[in-house]
C-alpha cells in the first residue's frame, strides 16, 4: 500500500499538515529487525546444553604436569530462600513387608474413625434441626400472642363503640319520645282550649 498516495487521496500536501494543528512530519516506526516475540520458535535446546556443558567447565581443576589432571570441585547449590522453609517429614509406610492382619486392624480403625465422625455429623445436624423447630415455634407463638392481643384489643374497641351506639340510639329515642309527648301535650291542651272557647261561645 501507498502511504503517500492514501494521504494525498485525504487531500493531504507535502510539508503540510493533514489538519489544523496536525504534525508535518511523519511519525517514524521503530522496525523489528530480531526473533524475539510471539510466533516465533527457537530451539533453546542448544543454549540449554551449553549453559550446562559451561557449569561444569567451571568446575573442573585442570593441573599441566607431565600429565594432565581433572579434579572437579564440590559443585555448591545455591538454595532458594522458599526452599529454606520446607521441613522434611516422615516417610510414607507401605503395606509391602506387613503383616495382614495389622493392615486389617488400621483398616478398621480407620472404618470406625469415619463412622465416629459420621455419627458426631449426624448428631450434630439433629440437635441443630431442634433447635430451628424450637425457634420456629416460639416465633409462631410470639406471632399468636400478638395476634390475640391485637384481637382482643379490636375486640374491646368494637365492644365499646358498640354500647356508645346502643347509647346514642337510647338518646335519640327517648329525645324523640320527649318531643313527641311534648308535642302532643301541647296540642291537647291546644285542642282543649279550643273545645273550651267553642264551649263558651
Amino acid at each position: 500500500m501507498d502511504s503517500k498516495r492514501y494521504l494525498v487521496s485525504y487531500g493531504w500536501k507535502e510539508g503540510e499538515a493533514l489538519k489544523k494543528g496536525g504534525l508535518k512530519r511523519p511519525i517514524l516506526v521503530k522496525q523489528k529487525r530480531d526473533t524475539k516475540g510471539l510466533g516465533n520458535d527457537i530451539n533453546d535446546g542448544e543454549v540449554w546444553w551449553e549453559k550446562l556443558f559451561d557449569v561444569q567447565l567451571k568446575n573442573l581443576e585442570v593441573y599441566n604436569s607431565d600429565k594432565v589432571k581433572f579434579e572437579q570441585k564440590e559443585i555448591k547449590i545455591d538454595k532458594s530462600p522458599l526452599y529454606s522453609m520446607f521441613v522434611q517429614g516422615e516417610g510414607l509406610t507401605g503395606t509391602i513387608g506387613v503383616e495382614e492382619e495389622t493392615v486389617q486392624a488400621t483398616v478398621r480403625k480407620q472404618i470406625v474413625d469415619l463412622k465416629e465422625i459420621r455419627r458426631k455429623r449426624e448428631k450434630a445436624k439433629k440437635s441443630k434441626r431442634k433447635e430451628e423447630k424450637k425457634e420456629k415455634k416460639k416465633a409462631k407463638e410470639s406471632k399468636e400472642k400478638k395476634e390475640k392481643k391485637v384481637k382482643k384489643v379490636k375486640k374491646v374497641k368494637k365492644d365499646k363503640n358498640d354500647k356508645k351506639k346502643k347509647k346514642d340510639k337510647k338518646s335519640l329515642k327517648a329525645k324523640l319520645i320527649k318531643e313527641t309527648k311534648t308535642k302532643l301535650h301541647k296540642r291537647s291542651s291546644s285542642e282543649s282550649a279550643e273545645t273550651s272557647k267553642r264551649i263558651k261561645v
